[in-house]
C-alpha cells in the first residue's frame, strides 16, 4: 500500500511540475554601457565608453545617455525576459514617443555583465543592427523606493510665488531607484510656445534613511550638480505614492514633486 501511495505522490508531483507556468527571469540591476557597435548594412560605427546607463527593476527599465553634443537620449518601458531573450515595450522616450513599440534583445551573459544584440532596429527608415556591451555596477542596499515612478505634480516655490512646472513646461519626468542607484529623465518645453523641447537626466547613487534620500549624481546633463550630496525629504503615502522636497538654499527656492509608482 505504501509503495502505491509513494508512486501516486510521485506522479502528482511530476504532473504539477510539468504543468506549472514557466517562470520569467529578471534582469534587475544597474548597468553601464562599455561599447556600442551600430551597423547600417554597409559599415560598423563603433563607440567606446559611451556615457550611457541602464537600470532594470523586476519589471521595468530606464536608460539614459549623455551624447557628445550634450544632448540627452533616454527610454522608459517594461520588459519580459525568457531565457536569453528580453522583450522591451516602450512607455516613453526622449523623442516624446509614448507608443507601445516593442524591441527584441538577444542577451549573452558575460563575467562582468552582458552583451545585447538587436537584429533589426528601424530609425528614420533605415534598418540597423545594434550590439551593445554592458558591465554590471555593484549594487547597494535595497529600499522601499526601489521601482519605477512617474512625476505627477511639481511645484517650484520662491518666496510667495508658486509655479506649476508641469503645466508651464509640459514636462514629463520618470525616476527609477534600484539597488542604491537612481536615474531620473525629463523632457520639457524650452519656451512658452511649447514647440521646442529639451531632455535632461541624472544618474548616481543614493542612500535612504529616516525619510531622507541622499542622492549623489555621478553623471548628469546639469554638470553643476555632479558630485553634490543632495538631500531629498521623502514622504511616502502607502507603497505607490510619495512626495519629495528639495530646498535650494543658494537660490532660495523649494521644489516639491509628487510621484506615482508604475
Amino acid at each position: 500500500m505504501k509503495k502505491i501511495l509513494y508512486a501516486l505522490t510521485a506522479i502528482v508531483l511530476l504532473t504539477t511540475a510539468c504543468s506549472a507556468p514557466k517562470t520569467e527571469d529578471s534582469q534587475a540591476g544597474v548597468y553601464k554601457m562599455e561599447k556600442s557597435v551600430t551597423n547600417d548594412g554597409t559599415k560598423d560605427t563603433v563607440e567606446n565608453s559611451p556615457n550611457q546607463f541602464k537600470i532594470y527593476t523586476a519589471t521595468n527599465y530606464v536608460f539614459a545617455k549623455l551624447n557628445g553634443d550634450s544632448t540627452v537620449s533616454f527610454g522608459v518601458g517594461s520588459y519580459k525576459k525568457e531565457g536569453n531573450v528580453i522583450t522591451e515595450t516602450n512607455l516613453y522616450s526622449g523623442s516624446g514617443n509614448d507608443t507601445a513599440a516593442s524591441f527584441t534583445l538577444n542577451i549573452t551573459k558575460t563575467e562582468t555583465g552582458y552583451v545585447q544584440d538587436i537584429a533589426a532596429l528601424v530609425m528614420n527608415g533605415v534598418t540597423y543592427k545594434l550590439n551593445e556591451t554592458y558591465s554590471k555596477v555593484t549594487g547597494g542596499a535595497a529600499s522601499e523606493l526601489d521601482g519605477l515612478w512617474k512625476l505627477s505634480a511639481r511645484m517650484s516655490i520662491a518666496g510667495t510665488d508658486t509655479t506649476d512646472i508641469l503645466a508651464k513646461y509640459s514636462a514629463v519626468q520618470y525616476k527609477v531607484f534600484q539597488d542604491g542607484h537612481f536615474i531620473w529623465v525629463n523632457r520639457a518645453a524650452t519656451d512658452s510656445t511649447k514647440t521646442a523641447f529639451k531632455n535632461s537626466f541624472g544618474y548616481g547613487t543614493f542612500t535612504y534613511a529616516n525619510g531622507v534620500s541622499t542622492e549623489v549624481p555621478s553623471t548628469s546633463s546639469y554638470a553643476s550638480i555632479v558630485g553634490m550630496n543632495i538631500k531629498v525629504k521623502i514622504t511616502l503615502t502607502g507603497k505607490n505614492e510619495y512626495t519629495q522636497e528639495i530646498v535650494d538654499e543658494a537660490a532660495k527656492t523649494t521644489s516639491i514633486e509628487k510621484y506615482t509608482r508604475l
